[in-house]
């Protein structure tokens, strides 16, 4: 299976916050398009469109999904479960933020596999970031009485 994908994504577009995007593979395809404040469309000789403009700020789109994630999350904490977001998913997110940063600045696809390792912390003792979040998460169980600090 073959997939080509494109992400559009402006903080300043005239008309509002546009973040859209489109996979199409040889078995299908997925879209997603701005978010508005409501659905409904003008049509009109002269124009066909939206009423209004897509939301301006992402908080406004995505607060029901900030929510929703953060309940989940503390909701694992408390029963002593796998949070729904695992460190390979954010791992994941990572690699591709900065293959998309690398393929805008070089103007070409970018493999995943062209990220450097460094990213990846196999040994957590020479890695700041690694030791600092497991920190914080031995003091988030010690608040919720699930684990010691």
């Amino acid at each position: 299976v073959q997939c080509w994908g494109i992400v559009d994504v402006c903080r300043q577009a005239p008309y509002g916050y546009d973040q859209r995007a489109e996979v199409l593979g040889t078995k299908g395809m997925i879209a997603t398009d701005n978010m508005y404040p409501n659905t409904a469309r003008i049509y009109k000789s002269d124009f066909t469109g939206n009423a209004d403009m897509p939301y301006d700020f992402f908080m406004s789109r995505y607060k029901d999904a900030y929510v929703r994630e953060t309940q989940a999350f503390c909701k694992a904490l408390v029963d002593n479960k796998p949070v729904p977001c695992s460190g390979e998913d954010g791992l994941m997110a990572l690699i591709m933020s900065i293959a998309a940063g690398k393929s805008a600045e070089e103007g070409r696809w970018v493999s995943f596999s062209e990220i450097p390792e460094a990213v990846i912390a196999t040994d957590r003792t020479k890695y700041k970031a690694a030791n600092q979040a497991s920190g914080w998460l031995n003091k988030a169980k010690q608040l919720v009485g699930i684990g010691e600090a």
